[in-house]
């Protein structure tokens, strides 16, 4: 059997005695709206068999924020859901380094030294294994 991702037709990997077969395809689909067809070859290496596989695009990632308060807060923090893996901050026109989750459904993000007033604008962005998920305000006081 063979992967074609859209128009991109990937290589082939046997089926085993069984008629199962396994095909790694994470680094292949980059959207949940990808077509993700798998090809049945026969003996004579024509296609035979063609089916849409559904992608489950799984739980859409969710990200809060609390208030952070200029010279009292030390930390952007929140919680999160679905596959977020890293938050980031971005104060003003500037974006700062991701740093990893917590396995309990919360972030913190050190910007005492980044937020200084009230008046900048500030938003945590949201990385899933792809990349940027979703941003999200920040409300500055």
């Amino acid at each position: 059997v063979a992967v074609k991702v859209n128009d991109t037709t990937y290589s082939r990997v046997p089926v085993n005695a069984d008629g199962s077969y396994k095909y790694y395809i994470k680094d292949k689909v980059k959207s949940k709206d990808d077509v993700v067809t798998v090809l049945g070859y026969d003996d004579a290496n024509t296609v035979i068999i063609q089916k849409v596989v559904t992608i489950d695009p799984g739980v859409a990632p969710t990200l809060t924020t609390d208030e952070f308060v200029v010279g009292t807060t030390k930390e952007v923090t929140g919680k999160f859901t679905g596959g977020i893996k890293y938050v980031g901050i971005k104060v003003g026109d500037t974006t700062y380094d991701r740093v990893p989750v917590s396995a309990d459904g919360t972030y913190k993000y050190y910007a005492k030294d980044k937020i200084k007033d009230t008046t900048t604008k500030v938003t945590v962005l949201g990385y899933d294994s792809v990349g940027l998920a979703l941003e999200v305000e920040v409300a500055v006081k």
